[in-house]
């Protein structure tokens, strides 16, 4: 039992297993990723979608060319008509269709993955739901705009066109966003099998296939469409004038179904993931120096014909439908180019490993691109439709089974972490490369435009699509002798006799491996290491508990020691080619039938260096001899014991040289080209098995290639006695456990339900304390609610009375000093008057002495000037004793009035603030304020106040101020 048969592991996601993503085979890890329910019916939405999309470019296509064979009245048809213009037309339409995936896969590859995000405002699946129902209804219109509107219904195509590309682009970009969430988790450490399986790889693969098989089963719908749509024809006239209608439909009803699937689907919530351009790797891998080129150079060339296959057959699908009308065929005929084209490419793939596995694949490769060249010479040569069709699906087929090869081919140039990259290159090489053909071929043939030309009896009449066949496939043949020259493994042997050897019948001993025990072969080139890995594996098998036995070619047994030394000597150099594979196979035969079948029979692991591949490799390749004929000896010779895995180290004759420690022995002295040869002959025999063969880069260090091998035995290796002890102890274990956990998972159960019960119990308790409690704070707070309320109706009452008794106060209190007020201001008015009149009675009082005074001064003045004689003043008294203790008493004025004991009143001034001197009079504007201007004068004592002062002393509009 190995690894791959152990018993499942119980994975989160309902019925996908680990161990077969594991497998080493491929399609056992697609197929366990479609037992994940929600991955599987996104597949089954994704088929229908991409079946669908094909179907949609086909009928639009078909659409276009009845478009542009309508004529206007009064003008002309589309890009002039006739066979340039139907061909101009499918140009122009493919050109969109590629433009939309550019638009929408690159340029606006970013933005579009932002909106459908984890954060972005757009839900992935019905983002999907709506890009298919958009397509719905694109194409149930779509046959319809040529009745509306058919003098711009080829424009009303092309926006149909270019909107169906970019929705499916949106539609990818959604799926790819949310399918790695439907992924199987990686098991728990320990439950499977390592390596963990590459659940994305896998992932991708089955994308892939998926769009690949779109194509034909698209193909294979129009047909039945068109047939469907022809016998609608003979009772509605209407599916006469549009035959692609149906398609249409049917392709309408493959996106309503995928909208059903994803409808009931519930995707989960995915994290941001980096978006996929479809151009993502055009550029060679950066790799260090000649690493790019693989491990003979030949990466190059293999991406070459690899793409240049892919570019033909898309450029024969785009022509399909002009070298259908020169056929004379319709929409069936069409469909049935693009499936044998189509579907002749799948069945290349699935036929390849099983073509001529005597030739070398490089050859077969080669081949295969020159096959596939004459194909399309033929398909556009030939006139007859039957035949045309039977061309073009061996041209499919020839073009699969180079696809397949190329791959292969690949994978063996580079190592295991070098091939995600190189196969991303290949895949955007390839779509650009199909793109242009796309395009380039019905331009041409737009150009080229039918032709007939006569050489005597021989004409051929043709349109533009089957000359463009025919320069298409004549390009393939240097593309071909390109390939063949650079990456031949075999040179100086004639093709035609490899591939007479390889046509022939395969002999009686087939090869089988063994049944019981297990076969490792080291295999490869002198110096690459097979005696340091062939110790080292056996050394960690039997650390498995495996019987392992080691053995060696030549010189294994007693006969094959003197084998040996007759092959190794270096005096033995004039041996035959011939006796010298018959020795080998000798040697061969009595090394199986003595060591090797004897030890796999009773179980053991076997690890031989070098087997029968060597004899291919150094007799076939390296010498002159038919590869074919030294395989079918050995097999004769072995009985047709292959390994179960055969392991190549592969490393450059250059650096296995250095490695010689020791004088090298007749093989050994052979010069660099045979050594050469023998390296290419080994990677030709795993080309054509991969799945038996383990190619590491022996370039490296023991310890890495001794890994890589351990990684591929670790899925293949069947498990010792010792392991399955172990494994039998550890199911014991794994089921005790199990009855110990689930007894104590039924115990934590019961002692769970009866905490639960007393848990319920408690709190059905508590629930009716609490209630009670409740109750009881409910009657509290309804009686301290009452208590409350009338307390506050109290101190409201309480409170209007004292509001009612402090406004009595306050009017009381107001209507006082109201009436205190007028009265001061009675008094006020009372004082004021009284004020008044003595002021206007001292003014008139004061104005009446000025006036006597003024009436005296001028009486004084004239009795002056009456008489010249001067007045004498009075003279004082004699002056006073000083030592006199009396004052002097001055001399009384002779006008004084009133009693003699008092003074002069001063005049009384109101008591507003004292008027200004110097606003009643005017100061120069030179003058200078000085003190003194506000002192009155001797005319204000006299005279009183001035007019305006009298008006100053008066408000504006009223009384006078005080």
């Amino acid at each position: 039992m190995t690894r791959a048969e152990q018993p499942q592991v119980v994975d989160p996601a309902p019925g996908a297993t680990d161990e077969a993503l594991a497998a080493d085979s491929r399609e056992r890890a697609r197929q366990a990723l479609l037992q994940v329910p929600r991955l599987r019916r996104l597949w089954e939405a994704q088929v229908a979608g991409g079946t669908a999309d094909a179907l949609a470019l086909l009928v639009l296509i078909l659409l276009s060319v009845q478009a542009a064979l309508y004529v206007p009245e009064g003008g002309e048809p589309l890009f002039g008509g006739e066979y340039r213009g139907v061909a101009l037309a499918v140009t122009v339409t493919i050109a969109v269709r590629l433009a939309a995936t550019l638009i929408g896969g690159v340029l606006l590859l970013g933005p579009i993955a932002g909106l459908l995000g984890a954060d972005g405002p757009l839900d992935r699946r019905w983002t999907m739901i709506g890009a298919d129902a958009l397509r719905v209804a694109l194409l149930i219109v779509a046959p319809l705009w040529i009745d509306w509107l058919p003098d711009s219904a080829y424009v009303y195509l092309l926006i149909t066109v270019l909107v169906t590309g970019l929705a499916e682009r949106v539609w990818t970009v959604a799926r790819d966003g949310v399918a790695p969430a439907l992924l199987p988790p990686p098991p728990p450490e320990g439950a499977a099998v390592r390596p963990l399986p590459d659940h994305p790889e896998a992932l991708r693969r089955l994308w892939l296939r998926t769009g690949y098989l779109a194509v034909p089963a698209a193909a294979a719908a129009l047909v039945a469409a068109a047939l469907l749509s022809n016998l609608l024809a003979t009772r509605l006239g209407w599916f006469s004038e549009h035959q692609a209608a149906m398609a249409s439909y049917i392709a309408a009803g493959l996106f309503a179904s995928a909208i059903s699937v994803l409808y009931f689907l519930r995707l989960p919530a995915a994290p941001p993931r980096r978006p996929v351009s479809p151009l993502e790797g055009l550029r060679t891998p950066a790799s260090p120096a000649g690493a790019g080129k693989g491990r003979t150079g030949a990466v190059p060339f293999l991406v070459l014909g690899c793409a240049a296959v892919a570019a033909a057959i898309a450029a024969a699908s785009a022509l399909g439908v002009l070298h259908a009308a020169d056929q004379g065929g319709g929409p069936v005929t069409f469909g049935l180019l693009v499936l044998a084209l189509t579907g002749g490419v799948v069945a290349g793939v699935r036929l390849a490993p099983a073509v001529l596995p005597a030739l070398s694949r490089r050859r077969l490769f080669a081949l295969a691109i020159a096959l596939t060249g004459l194909g399309l010479f033929g398909t556009g040569l030939i006139s007859d439709p039957a035949t045309v069709l039977f061309t073009a699906a061996a041209t499919g087929t020839a073009a699969g089974i180079a696809a397949h090869t190329g791959h292969v081919l690949l994978e063996q140039e580079t190592e295991d972490f070098r091939r995600p990259r190189l196969t991303r290159h290949l895949h955007a090489v390839s779509r650009v490369a199909v793109a242009l053909a796309a395009v380039a071929a019905p331009l041409a043939a737009a150009f080229i435009g039918p032709h007939r030309v006569e050489r005597g009896q021989f004409v051929i009449q043709h349109g533009g699509a089957a000359f463009t066949l025919m320069v298409l496939g004549a390009l393939l043949l240097p593309v071909a002798a390109v390939v063949l020259g650079r990456t031949d493994d075999r040179r100086g042997v004639p093709l035609r006799r490899d591939l007479a050897e390889a046509v022939r019948a395969p002999d009686r001993n087939a090869p089988a491996p063994a049944a019981t025990g297990f076969f490792i072969a080291v295999e490869g080139g002198d110096g690459a290491g097979k005696t340091t890995q062939t110790e080292a594996l056996a050394e960690w098998i039997r650390g498995k508990g495996h019987e392992v036995v080691v053995t060696r070619e030549p010189g294994a047994t007693p006969i094959g020691q003197r084998l040996r030394t007759i092959l190794l000597d270096v005096s033995s150099s004039g041996l035959s080619h011939e006796a010298e594979a018959l020795l080998y196979a000798a040697d061969r035969a009595e090394h199986v039938a003595s060591v090797i079948r004897p030890a796999l029979e009773r179980g053991a692991v076997v690890i031989s260096d070098r087997y029968l591949d060597s004899s291919v490799a150094y007799q076939g390749a390296g010498r002159d001899l038919s590869a074919a004929e030294v395989a079918r000896i050995s097999r004769w010779a072995t009985g047709g014991l292959v390994p179960h895995l055969t392991v190549l180290l592969d490393v450059s004759p250059e650096t296995a040289r250095e490695r010689f420690t020791e004088a090298p022995d007749r093989l050994e002295s052979e010069p660099s080209e045979f050594h050469q040869r023998v390296r290419a002959g080994f990677l030709a025999l795993a080309a054509a098995d991969p799945a038996r063969y383990l190619v590491v880069d022996a370039g490296q260090d023991p310890e890495s290639v001794t890994t890589a091998a351990r990684h591929r035995l670790d899925q293949m290796l069947p498990l010792s006695e010792a392991e399955i002890r172990a494994q039998e102890e550890a199911r014991r274990r794994a089921e005790e456990e199990a009855r110990r956990r689930a007894e104590e998972e039924r115990r934590r159960k019961e002692e769970e339900e009866r905490r639960e019960r007393e848990r319920q119990e408690e709190l059905a308790r508590i629930r009716a304390e609490e209630e009670e409690r409740r109750r009881r704070e409910e009657e509290q707070r309804r009686l301290a609610e009452e208590l409350r309320r009338a307390e506050e109706a109290r101190l409201r009452a309480e409170e209007a009375r004292r509001r009612a008794e402090e406004e009595r106060r306050r009017l009381e209190a107001e209507e006082r000093v109201r009436r205190e007020e007028e009265e001061r201001r009675r008094k006020e008015a009372e004082e004021e008057a009284r004020l008044r009149a003595q002021a206007e009675e001292r003014r008139r009082e004061k104005q009446r002495k000025a006036e006597e005074a003024l009436l005296r001064a001028e009486q004084a003045r004239r009795a002056a000037e009456d008489s010249t004689e001067t007045q004498q003043l009075p003279r004082p008294a004699a002056a006073p004793d000083p030592d006199s203790e009396e004052t002097a008493t001055l001399p009384r004025p002779e006008d004084a009035d009133g009693p003699s004991g008092t003074t002069r009143p001063l005049p009384v001034i109101g008591d507003g603030p004292a008027p200004d001197a110097a606003e009643g009079r005017g100061r120069p504007e030179w003058a200078e304020e000085t003190p003194l201007d506000d002192v009155p004068t001797l005319a204000d004592e006299l005279l009183g106040p001035h007019r305006y002062e009298e008006e100053d002393e008066k408000g504006p509009d009223g009384p006078e101020r005080r």
